[in-house]
């Protein structure tokens, strides 16, 4: 068929536009069951208006902060990897207060993952150095 679908009150978008936003929401819902399983008092408050895309979906669309007892995020965003990967880095290592659920994986597993491959992207070409061009 094709074409747009409308959200209400003249706001369309088209199926493109919308694929990306589900496609956003799914891995931001993946992200907030990584962060509970990590710790159960991290929380995903809203930060900021409700739009009609989270309504629309059922999906986390909306801005959002990472909260918990020890910390309240100073960072909120649509794209929640970017929001908790900052909150975790920040204050979960360490924490005394963490509750984990023992599942995996978790924010954790993922955040460092994250970080081996930047570490493993860093490394120069093995063996390409000094060699001449």
């Amino acid at each position: 068929m094709g074409g747009s679908s409308s959200l209400g009150r003249g706001f369309s978008l088209d199926e493109t536009e919308i694929a990306r936003y589900v496609e956003m929401g799914e891995e931001n819902a993946r992200i907030i069951d990584l962060a509970t399983q990590h710790c159960r008092c991290m929380r995903f408050a809203e930060d900021g208006g409700q739009g009609m895309l989270e309504e629309w979906t059922g999906l986390p669309l909306n801005a959002r902060r990472v909260e918990c007892p020890v910390a309240i995020g100073n960072m909120s965003g649509m794209r929640l990897e970017y929001v908790a990967f900052e909150f975790y880095a920040k204050h979960c290592p360490g924490c005394e207060l963490r509750q984990p659920t023992g599942r995996l994986p978790n924010l954790e597993t993922e955040y460092n993952a994250g970080q081996d491959a930047a570490r493993i992207a860093e490394k120069p070409a093995q063996g390409s150095a000094g060699r001449p061009g």
